[in-house]
């Protein structure tokens, strides 16, 4: 029964969106166009008959339809561009988690700091300068902190994380202390220095950790 019921609504539905497109039976506009005269039983044809052309789309329609695209891509593009910064950055936080890791084994062995663990290759893609480890998007550099007496600080090192093509302009730190910084983050426009209040590094746009 229920088969039955649904069948004629089917075709009832499929009719109506016909005539709303403007498609009728051929057999309704003129008997020379009844079935097995000219026309199959079925047939659709545009309303008005034979002779009856699409008209297409009108120059406003598509105007339409380009400022539609626009807005979307408008509002889109950015929070791609966000979504691929953020895939990004572990990459070089991950770097400066493994050369703080070599830095350590090194002051083990020798009793002293040297940047000769990180410092073993030159940017690859040469869009940095200087010498340091890849660290997938990023470049992991390494330099050594003099001791001070005001205030008194032992002898460590710095290391720093800056990135390149889509995260080109963040830059990361951390250092001996184990203080963890971000020195710029590009477009973003955030920064916790080492020398600020919370340094971090920052992970999102609006500036969290």
């Amino acid at each position: 029964m229920q088969t039955l019921f649904f069948i004629p609504s089917f075709s009832l539905i499929v009719h109506a969106f016909d005539t709303f497109r403007g498609r009728v039976p051929c057999s309704s506009l003129a008997p020379s166009f009844a079935p097995g005269r000219g026309c199959p039983d079925g047939f659709l044809l545009p309303r008005g008959g034979i002779k009856a052309r699409n008209k297409g789309f009108t120059l406003v329609e598509m105007m339409i339809v380009v400022a539609i695209i626009g807005i979307l891509a408008a509002i889109a593009t950015p929070s791609y561009v966000d979504y691929l910064r953020r895939g990004a950055i572990p990459e070089g936080l991950a770097g400066l988690s493994e050369g703080k890791v070599k830095m350590e084994q090194y002051f083990m062995d020798n009793r002293g700091y040297s940047c000769a663990p990180i410092n073993v290759t030159a940017d690859p893609s040469g869009l940095l300068p200087g010498q340091g480890t890849p660290a997938g998007k990023f470049f992991v550099t390494c330099e050594l902190v003099a001791a001070t007496t005001t205030p008194p600080t032992p002898a460590g090192y710095r290391l720093t994380a800056a990135g390149k093509r889509i995260v080109a302009g963040f830059m990361y730190t951390v250092n001996n202390a184990k203080i963890k910084a971000t020195v710029s983050t590009g477009g973003w426009g955030k920064d916790k220095p080492e020398t600020g209040a919370n340094p971090c590094w920052i992970l999102k746009r609006d500036g969290s950790c």
